[in-house]
């Protein structure tokens, strides 16, 4: 690196570089900040992770660990001076110009049907620490979409915090098993069908990610408060 940037000098592995005015804005990883965000935030950022997915599959690059604490939130303190905003970081593991579906696929197979993306074995793994409940640290990063739908239900008087590990297991599995059907007739076409194709799949998934957000974010009226 020294040759491509001759005046940077750093012994360090990687830098930390501030892009947003700390007293104006507040930033970190989703894993770390997913307990502060508010219902309305949740459903924002579970949107945006998912056009996340869309852009990185139009573009044939493949994450590959799109873990929470790969996804950066900011945050504006002030409210009135704009939304939420979601980014990944660390490509490390990532792969571009992607030719198979396993590749195409595999950042939607991990959100929304918690497939490891380096295959079976950790997927297993995954599964039985979730089940035994060990190693709980292990897990406290993955499946940005599971969370960020509990955290969507979080203010409501039927609050999720409670619910089961797998609440949202079939839920988003049904939606991410229809986005992988559309997904895969979309390879069949070329050019601008295949682009506006696969943008209508994403689109379809966002719609139904978000009736499932406002529903969650529902309160529900009890009989004894409903006047004649």
């Amino acid at each position: 690196m020294a040759e491509i940037l001759p005046n940077i000098r750093s012994d360090k592995p990687h830098a930390t570089v501030t892009l947003y005015d700390p007293s104006h804005v507040k930033s970190g990883e989703l894993d770390r900040e997913i307990g502060s965000l508010t219902p309305t935030e949740a459903r924002s950022v579970l949107i945006q992770t998912v056009d996340l997915a869309r852009v990185l599959y139009k573009n044939q690059i493949s994450h590959q660990d799109l873990h929470m604490h790969n996804l950066m939130v900011y945050k504006p303190l002030n409210p009135g001076q704009g939304n939420i905003t979601l980014k990944a970081i660390d490509f490390g593991k990532s792969k571009t110009g992607i030719a198979t579906e396993s590749d195409r696929l595999n950042d939607v197979r991990y959100l929304f049907h918690k497939k490891a993306s380096s295959g079976e074995l950790e997927t297993l793994g995954r599964n039985m620490r979730d089940a035994l409940g060990y190693a709980q640290d292990k897990q406290a990063k993955h499946y940005p979409l599971h969370k960020l739908l509990v955290r969507c239900a979080s203010a409501t008087i039927r609050s999720d915090a409670s619910a089961p590990k797998d609440a949202y297991d079939r839920l988003l599995s049904g939606i991410g098993d229809r986005l992988i059907q559309r997904l895969q007739a979309a390879e069949d076409l070329a050019g601008v069908e295949r682009s506006a194709a696969i943008d209508q799949a994403f689109d379809e998934a966002m719609a139904s990610l978000v009736i499932t957000a406002d529903n969650l974010n529902r309160p529900v009226i009890q009989p004894h408060f409903i006047r004649g």
